[in-house]
């Protein structure tokens, strides 16, 4: 019983870094109790608008997380005034969008931070 009762703490209570490292620019960590989170920084060189003034630039997260993170990301059009417009989600990549004032081929810049589910309440991988 004391054994049933020192595991469910551990999977429910104290909650403990159990993976951490580093893939394709992300740094992460999965937890115990199904949390998981990631951060990066990243760059595309040579990227061309889509329509008039606007920028898109994916983002694909180190693991697959079960439904859609919280993300926050911030990011520039090289050195030209622009701004985050939009994102959209999905549960292995974020698009995000930037509108600018220039229209020339130019570097993206994101800083992302993810944080969601990579295991159910259950404990159960989904």
């Amino acid at each position: 019983m004391l054994d049933k009762i020192l595991d469910f703490i551990a999977d429910h209570i104290i909650d403990t870094v159990i993976e951490e490292g580093t893939i394709d620019g992300w740094e992460y960590r999965k937890w115990s109790s199904g949390i998981a989170e990631c951060w990066g920084h990243f760059e595309k060189t040579n990227a061309s608008p889509i329509g008039a003034n606007h920028y898109q630039f994916r983002i694909y997260y180190p693991f697959t997380f079960i439904g859609t993170p919280v993300l926050n990301v911030t990011g520039r059009v090289g050195d030209e005034y622009s701004y985050v417009s939009w994102l959209t989600f999905d549960d292995n990549y974020s698009t995000i969008y930037f509108d600018s004032d220039t229209t020339a081929t130019n570097t993206l810049l994101v800083n992302a931070y993810a944080i969601g589910r990579w295991k159910s309440l259950s404990g159960g991988v989904s």
